[in-house]
């Protein structure tokens, strides 16, 4: 197969068997021109489905959401979130910064699986989300609270 596009980017396929006088006569009479590798791959690939979208958005922003967990407790020394938030359970001089990283943990999660829910009913549309733009509104750390 060859494939073509006219001006309005629609594309016209021709088997190879077609001659080379009547292909040429198309292309004059639509003012054709050949698909590039990239435009061709394009148009060959399938579209994924609208779940399978929502997977592989759900699959990227909770990759990200967990590197931010884990680069801010890092910041903070310690090795990741889990490691920081460890020391909620039980008195020590780290107590108060383990439960701030454990409750800044559930609020980040909270909003980020709300989203996804909003994705998923449709409230919001899949193909539009930024996951750069979303993750600006992500609840930040703000370390412990003097109480």
């Amino acid at each position: 197969m060859r494939y073509y596009k006219d001006k309005n980017s629609e594309i016209y396929a021709y088997e190879d068997n077609v001659s080379d006088d009547d292909l040429t006569k198309s292309i004059k009479r639509l003012s054709l021109t050949l698909l590039t590798q990239k435009e061709l791959e394009k148009f060959l690939t399938p579209k994924p489905t609208r779940e399978q979208k929502i997977e592989l958005l759900k699959q990227e922003f909770l990759a990200r959401v967990d590197a931010i967990l884990n680069t801010t407790a890092h910041e903070h020394g310690y090795d990741n979130i889990n490691t920081a938030t460890t020391y909620a359970g039980y008195e020590n001089k780290f107590q108060a910064e383990g439960i701030s990283f454990g409750k800044w943990r559930s609020r980040v999660y909270e909003w980020g699986y709300g989203l996804l829910e909003k994705i998923v009913k449709g409230d919001v549309d899949c193909d539009s989300v930024s996951l750069d733009e979303t993750l600006k509104s992500m609840p930040t750390y703000e370390g412990v609270k003097n109480e």
